[in-house]
């Protein structure tokens, strides 16, 4: 909650600065809700930016639904294959530019009859593609695509190195022509095959989330995730900052996850659920009221920067420890209703 309240601050006119702390129309308290058994409090009647670039609480939230529907498509009938795509990238690049030179590269692949030749070649029903964003200190930002693709094959009849060559060359001329990009015939094209494989990528979405909840890591090869970025931010880097409000600049608007025509009905996963939906998960089944807020001490409260701390101390569900914070920050008994206890 503290790093959300970071990025916030890094983003003061995005909607993850008013993420919690806007009261939802027709609303006139906040209520402050606890779980004993999950050690977890939550608001409710506050507004949600569900935002799964640059707030870490509507991330992880949103991941991680996105993360069960794809562990569930790999449960099916098809053999499971990840592509993914780079390109190359230099220290004083926008991460802007190699966005959109990664991207039209994919669509330029996927358009005309080499691209139909290869999906009926390789049987591929249905795939979804993903952006993965890392940056480096020597080597500036390194987008990724990653396309996960669902084949009607098995696996003891698919080649890895059969696809990678097919589409390798294709996407190289493309980024060369179109864009003045280099990929190279090594590094250019990963592919991997099986359920292992896609799950180990997957599995790692939900270990990337816990970056907002334990001290900041390095990431693999020197590079550091977004969030990583912002809490290194957090803790006075001026740089990281910087390249955390391009970051979000660059990735406004962008879904988590494309998938391809009617690949969700083929897999069986049903409706996608918006991220509004997500974000406003549903409470644990042991939740109750703890305290409510009109909206005058509510406003008090965020003007006073006492959200995070709030949620906090409201964890362990202790009344008199909420009381308590609240007291010493100049927020009265008096103006809080108290629910239970």
């Amino acid at each position: 909650m503290l790093l959300k309240e970071h990025a916030g601050a890094l983003l003061p006119s995005s909607r993850v600065a008013w993420c919690m702390h806007k009261i939802t129309s027709g609303n006139h308290q906040v209520i402050l809700l606890g779980s004993e058994k999950l050690h977890q409090s939550s608001l409710r009647n506050v507004a949600l930016c569900s935002s799964v670039w640059t707030c870490p609480v509507c991330s992880s939230r949103i991941t991680e639904e996105r993360r069960s529907e794809l562990s569930k498509a790999l449960s099916g009938r098809y053999l499971p294959v990840m592509v993914t795509y780079t390109l190359q990238h230099g220290r004083t690049e926008s991460l802007s530019d190699l966005i959109e030179a990664l991207r039209d590269a994919f669509r330029r692949l996927k358009s005309g009859k080499a691209w139909q030749v290869t999906r009926e070649r390789y049987k591929i029903k249905a795939y979804v593609t993903a952006l993965e964003i890392t940056y480096g200190s020597g080597s500036g930002w390194h987008p990724h695509l990653h396309m996960l693709a669902f084949l009607d094959m098995k696996e003891q009849d698919f080649s890895s190195e059969a696809l990678k060559q097919e589409i390798t060359g294709r996407y190289r001329a493309i980024l060369s022509k179109k864009h003045g990009k280099y990929a190279s015939d090594d590094y250019g094209i990963d592919v991997r095959a099986g359920n292992a494989q896609a799950g180990d990528y997957i599995s790692k979405w939900s270990i990337e989330m816990e970056i907002t909840k334990s001290p900041v890591k390095m990431a693999k090869d020197g590079r550091y995730s977004p969030f990583q970025l912002l809490e290194m931010s957090r803790n006075g880097d001026k740089q990281a900052s910087a390249l955390f409000r391009e970051y979000a600049q660059a990735m406004a608007g962008r879904k988590q996850l494309t998938w391809s025509h009617k690949a969700r009905a083929i897999l069986g996963l049903g409706a996608e659920l918006s991220d509004e939906r997500i974000a406003g998960e549903p409470e644990p089944d042991d939740t109750r009221e703890l305290m409510r807020f009109p909206r005058a001490t509510w406003s008090r409260i965020v003007s006073k920067r006492l959200v995070a701390e709030l949620l906090s101390v409201a964890d362990d569900c202790d009344i008199g420890a909420i009381l308590d914070f609240l007291e010493r920050n100049g927020i009265h008994r008096i103006e809080v209703e108290v629910r239970d206890g």
